[in-house]
C-alpha cells in the first residue's frame, strides 16, 4: 500500500510540476508547449482539474487570437458592425483583450466622426447625406444617445420645415 501511495504521490508532484510549466509557457503565450504541459499533467493525473482548465482557457485564447485577426481587418475594410460584433466577444481575452478593446475604441472614434459628419450635413440641409450616414452608423451602435439625438433633431427640423411650408401655403391662398 506505501509503495502505491509513494507512486501516487510522485505522479502528483510530476503533473503539478509539468502543470506549473505549462502555467509559465501560458503566460508568455508560447501555446503549444503549454498544450504539451498540460497534456503531459493529465497523462500522469487523468482528470488533473487545473490542467483541465488551462487546456480550456488554451483553447479560448487560440480562438480569441484568430477572432482578433477578423475584427482588425473588418476595423480595416471599415465593415464597423462586423468589427464590433468580432471585437466585443474576446474583451475578457488575457492575451488579446486589450487589442480588443482597441478595435472597440477605434470604431468608437469612427463613429464619433461619422456623427459629426451627419450633424454638419442636416445643419447645411443636406438630409439624403444626412440620412445615408446616420443608417450606416445605427446598425453598428443603434441606441447611442448621440445617434437618438440627432434622429430627433433632425425629426423636430422636419416638423419646423413642415410648419413654415404649411404658413407659405396659407398665405398664398390668402393671396388669391
Amino acid at each position: 500500500f506505501r509503495v502505491s501511495a509513494s507512486r501516487d504521490a510522485e505522479a502528483h508532484n510530476a503533473a503539478f510540476n509539468r502543470w506549473l510549466f505549462g502555467v509559465e509557457n501560458f503566460s508568455s503565450q508560447r501555446w503549444n508547449q503549454a498544450e504539451k504541459s498540460f497534456r503531459e499533467a493529465l497523462e500522469l493525473v487523468p482528470g488533473h482539474k487545473r490542467s483541465l482548465r488551462y487546456l480550456d482557457a488554451l483553447r479560448y485564447e487560440r480562438e480569441a487570437q484568430k477572432i482578433l485577426a477578423e475584427a482588425e481587418t473588418a476595423l480595416r475594410r471599415e465593415a464597423l458592425k462586423a468589427a464590433y460584433v468580432l471585437a466585443i466577444r474576446i474583451t475578457n481575452s488575457i492575451a488579446y483583450g486589450d487589442q480588443a478593446r482597441a478595435v472597440l475604441t477605434s470604431i468608437d472614434r469612427i463613429v464619433a466622426q461619422r456623427l459629426g459628419e451627419a450633424r454638419t450635413s442636416l445643419n447645411s440641409g443636406r438630409k439624403a447625406r444626412f440620412e445615408k450616414i446616420l443608417a450606416g452608423l445605427a446598425f453598428v451602435e443603434p441606441y447611442r444617445p448621440e445617434i437618438t439625438a440627432l434622429r430627433a433633431e433632425a425629426g423636430r427640423s422636419d416638423a419646423e420645415s413642415g410648419d413654415d411650408a404649411r404658413k407659405k401655403t396659407r398665405k398664398r391662398r390668402r393671396r388669391r
